[in-house]
């Protein structure tokens, strides 16, 4: 029973670098190019995924300003926005620090970019920068799910977050099915009472 599930074990390491080890290239990127004290706040968002890209929703709660430690707010101004292929986007208030766009014709290879100038909730003359939105929470929903990300400082002054396609990568799915074929087989060769 062993020496079978040893076997099984070796077989299935043997056949993992048939099935490849690449890191998922199927991505939705959103970003906001620096430098991080910069007050001129620009995202860009890329579908670099197979599924279109519906809606996306911005959660500032979780940012902490430089100006008093309190999350950025959405100030009312008209967001600027440019198409790139996308057909439309319309952009909808939640609450003060939730908000989200929906698309329509959000395909893969489109990008949609637009500039907007959050404040913070003490101080709605507070102009806030790029690197503020650092803890940004970005919810994705595609034509396959819901996926979620945070925005990270990055060290060239960017605030920006990769987001991986809804579906599992083929290696996951691979790895998944061997788990359980091996668990099957172990169960199967199991002595009965």
């Amino acid at each position: 029973m062993k020496s079978r599930l040893f076997t099984a074990l070796v077989l299935s390491a043997a056949l993992m670098p048939t099935l490849g080890w690449a890191a998922p290239v199927d991505t939705y990127e959103v970003r906001s190019p620096g430098p991080a004290d910069s007050g001129d706040i620009k995202i860009i968002i890329e579908n670099n995924d197979h599924f279109d890209l519906l809606s996306i929703k911005f959660d500032t709660s979780g940012t902490m300003s430089i100006g008093d430690g309190t999350p950025l707010v959405i100030d009312g101004s008209t967001f600027v926005h440019v198409l790139n292929g996308v057909a439309s986007a319309t952009f909808v208030a939640i609450s003060a620090t939730m908000w989200r766009i929906d698309f329509t014709g959000f395909n893969t290879g489109d990008s949609f970019e637009f500039n907007w100038d959050p404040d913070i909730a003490s101080d709605s003359g507070y102009g806030a920068t790029v690197g503020e939105q650092h803890g940004m929470t970005v919810d994705l929903t595609t034509a396959n799910g819901i996926v979620s990300g945070v925005m990270q400082l990055n060290q060239d002054g960017s605030v920006s977050v990769v987001i991986p396609s809804p579906v599992p990568e083929p290696m996951t799915l691979a790895l998944f099915g061997l788990g359980l074929a091996g668990i099957g087989f172990a169960r199967a060769r199991k002595p009965r009472n």
